[in-house]
């Protein structure tokens, strides 16, 4: 339960505000998802099972994030903002 909470708190500061530290406690909660069965002693059930694959999930997306992230990072811009950030301040701006 608290797993979750965790996951669910990580990922939706990850939507406002994405930072590559949130990816990297994403992975790590993940991981933990998963061996929690045998470290809390319920295997053989099916909340093991069902703790196997939702930290599976957890963890396999956030390596995708991290992977993705460390390929192409964003760049810095003159001014220090992120190309990203410099895009879309010229578009607002365009529309005026």
């Amino acid at each position: 339960m608290i797993s979750g909470v965790v996951i669910a708190v990580l990922s939706i500061a990850a939507l406002t505000n994405f930072a590559i530290w949130e990816e990297w406690l994403n992975f790590i909660v993940g991981l933990w998802v998963v061996v929690s069965p045998w470290l809390m002693g319920f295997q053989a059930t099916t909340a093991m099972s069902v703790h196997v694959i939702v930290g599976l999930i957890v963890a396999a997306l956030a390596a995708v994030e991290l992977w993705i992230m460390y390929q192409n990072p964003p760049h810095q811009t003159r001014r220090g903002s992120t190309t990203t950030e410099a895009w879309r301040f010229h578009n607002e701006n365009a529309r005026r």
